[in-house]
């Protein structure tokens, strides 16, 4: 696995070199346990906890995840959500 931080346009002038796919973690995303690893080479977009995934990014994803979690939750920290996302889809 790599890891980029990068700004919208270098990610979309790049996006076939990019990946295959794109997905984000949105609180309204399709359950992560509930989804496959996919078969080709994906990228995952975390935003910041704050201020969530810009409309630029969510407008470039082709899937929006979601993780399980227990309702007095409110959301999780960019990196600990990325680390998951990470290990359930990419078996790393």
């Amino acid at each position: 696995a790599r890891i980029h931080i990068c700004s919208f346009d270098e990610i979309n002038q790049n996006k076939k070199v990019i990946a295959d796919s794109f997905m984000v973690a949105d609180m309204d995303g399709e359950n992560l346990n509930k989804l496959k690893p996919p078969q080709h080479k994906f990228a995952v977009i975390v935003g910041n906890e704050g201020q969530g995934i810009s409309e630029e990014f969510l407008n470039i994803a082709d899937l929006k995840v979601s993780i399980p979690m227990a309702t007095n939750v409110e959301s999780l920290n960019a990196g600990v959500a990325g680390s998951i996302i990470m290990q359930k889809l990419g078996n790393i």
